[in-house]
């Protein structure tokens, strides 16, 4: 896979596409390669970010940390490839950046990446896009878990979310073992703030704790 068929994929916005593959092509970005590549682990994106913020000048629809997300995303698909997980799932989890990007326009009125801070996680492949949620592997301690996360625009009926977490369940199985039957909802805890935003769209009465 090129990182033209990446950004097409995601159905990135043709406006920032052009000029997400324009950086992409250039000198600087090549020149910042060897930093971006500590976005794929989660230990050490943080640092990254900070480093590719402070030299990467002017910026101001933050183009250039998107295309160094989205070269950590499609070094990642071979790695998807060798798993035998699916472009389905690929092209659905790395549709975060597209989704973002429209949140931004909305809330802003500015066609822009603001999301940074959150897709470490879709670009170093510990969170997966399954159905209408998605799930993020994570360790509590030395014991492996699996958070669930509410993409901003899931369907949260019965049926999808039902269809989401046998999914998840037969993903994981297959994929990540050692993270087979430990879900968890962190999000969805009663009480937490959390919870109580999304309280009023959720219509499925399973997704009121732990699981």
């Amino acid at each position: 896979m090129d990182f033209e068929t990446l950004c097409a994929g995601i159905q990135l916005q043709e406006e920032i596409r052009v000029e997400a593959i324009r950086y992409y092509r250039s000198e600087e970005f090549q020149k910042m390669r060897p930093l971006a590549e500590g976005l794929k682990s989660m230990e050490t994106e943080a640092e990254a970010r900070k480093r590719l913020r402070q030299l990467s000048g002017t910026d101001e629809r933050h183009v250039k940390m998107l295309v160094c997300m989205l070269s950590c995303a499609l070094q990642l698909h071979e790695w998807y490839v060798r798993k035998g997980i699916s472009d389905t799932v690929y092209f659905d989890t790395m549709g975060c950046f597209t989704r973002f990007i429209r949140e931004c326009r909305q809330k802003t009125g500015v066609l822009a990446f603001d999301r940074e801070w959150w897709t470490a996680r879709q670009a170093s492949g510990n969170l997966f896009r399954l159905g209408a949620l998605e799930y993020e592997k994570k360790y509590e301690g030395t014991r492996p878990v699996i958070s669930v996360h509410i993409p901003s625009d899931a369907c949260l009926k019965q049926e999808a979310c039902e269809e989401s977490i046998q999914q998840a369940k037969g993903f994981f199985q297959s994929h990540f073992p050692e993270y087979a039957c430990r879900l968890c909802l962190p999000f969805l805890a009663a009480g937490t703030g959390a919870f109580r935003a999304f309280a009023g769209k959720i219509q499925y009465p399973g997704f009121s704790g732990a699981v």
